[in-house]
């Protein structure tokens, strides 16, 4: 795990790499790591995509896409512009599977990057035996190859 001064190099950068990172903590600290001015920052909440219709999961899990793809489109920011989008509820990327191919297709550019936040790992829960119970799941999902490039905390 990275500190909060290694995002904060990242951004001073005059330009990005396609970056996604992950962000574990709490937002307050997040955006004191974001130097004033550095550039125009925007927040995304992922529950905002998903539909209030009880529609079965692949008919779901494509109606959060084309929300997802839609609303990376209309945040992507003008020539010339920076941008840092903040990105939370993070586990519906996981939940519906969706990867972070639309982040990279309708978003990340040398001027733009995206910051999936999370406020924390889960705590140990109590389960049955035919559950397990593994903490960095979404971590991991989330930080894999062709995925985000680095947890910052």
């Amino acid at each position: 795990m990275k500190s909060s001064s290694e995002l904060r190099a990242i951004i001073e950068r005059r330009a990005w790499d396609k970056e996604i990172v992950v962000w574990l903590g709490p937002t307050d600290t997040l955006l004191s790591a974001i130097p004033a001015g550095a550039a125009d920052t925007k927040q995304l909440d992922l529950l905002d995509l998903v539909s209030d219709e009880d529609a079965p999961d692949e008919e779901a899990r494509a109606q959060f896409r084309r929300a997802l793809d839609s609303q990376l489109k209309s945040l992507k920011p003008l020539p010339g512009e920076r941008r840092i989008l903040i990105v939370t509820s993070t586990s519906l990327l996981a939940h519906f599977n969706t990867g972070l191919a639309g982040f990279f297709d309708w978003f990340c550019t040398d001027r733009s990057m995206v910051i999936l936040h999370m406020d924390g790992k889960p705590e140990k829960l109590s389960l049955p035996a035919e559950f397990e119970f593994r903490a960095n799941a979404l971590l991991d999902y989330l930080v894999q190859p062709d995925h985000a490039k680095a947890i910052y905390a």
